[in-house]
């Protein structure tokens, strides 16, 4: 039941995260939000497992578009390459 639950407050966090995006000062909330968020997912994943259901493509479609707002934040962990001077 905790994994209906939780699977039932991705959209609300992500929605949440987007509004954090605005400012640049709100890092860490960012951060906590997309961990939430993957949490929620994956609990999302144990309930269609629990309760046999096979997901289709809208789910899939659901979690990548999730997974692509999030990756922004992936993205600035990565330090940025100096070009080299040749």
């Amino acid at each position: 039941m905790i994994c209906l639950i939780l699977s039932g407050w991705v959209n609300p966090l992500v929605l949440f995260y987007l509004v954090f995006c605005i400012w640049r000062k709100f890092v860490r909330i960012r951060r906590v939000l997309a961990v939430a968020i993957l949490i929620c997912l994956v609990a999302t994943w144990m309930f269609l497992v629990k309760a046999p259901m096979i997901p289709l493509i809208g789910h899939f479609m659901w979690v990548a578009g999730a997974l692509m707002i999030l990756s922004g934040e992936v993205a600035g962990l990565v330090p940025a390459k100096k070009p080299s001077a040749s």
